[in-house]
């Protein structure tokens, strides 16, 4: 079954990405100490010390640290952090950070090495569309 997909918009990236965590087999190659429920593919070199639900992957030498959650549809490339926040429903390209605290990061494009901060305890949601080496600090 093959299918087609215009990408050329941050919307049309995050749907493709629904259609390609919807395929995604369970496989765990990294380190669990927090939680993973659901499809969830972790590869290795990646440590989930917070909370991952599938369909979701994580890449090669992702850190999900204890205060994060990952939620449905999430993409989380190689060699990012999220230390705090929940992401659902995003990418996060390469090399980037997303600590938040208690922001939800939703239906978002995170470029190549970018930084997602937030300095003060916020609530609420962030719907960002950010090109590789952005900064964002809230």
């Amino acid at each position: 079954n093959r299918w087609w997909k215009d990408i050329g918009t941050p919307e049309g990236l995050i749907e493709a990405l629904y259609l390609l965590l919807d395929e995604i087999s369970d496989e765990i190659e990294g380190d669990v100490a927090g939680e993973v429920i659901g499809r969830v593919r972790i590869e290795k070199g990646a440590i989930v010390e917070g909370r991952v639900y599938g369909p979701a992957y994580i890449g090669r030498n992702v850190v999900i640290e204890g205060d994060a959650v990952i939620e449905h549809f999430t993409s989380v490339e190689s060699g990012s952090r999220v230390a705090s926040g929940t992401v659902l429903r995003s990418l996060v390209m390469n090399n980037s950070l997303i600590d938040v605290k208690k922001l939800r990061v939703i239906e978002s494009v995170i470029g190549r090495n970018s930084i997602i901060k937030c300095e003060r305890e916020l609530y609420g949601d962030l719907k960002l569309a950010v090109s590789d080496y952005s900064k964002i600090i809230i």
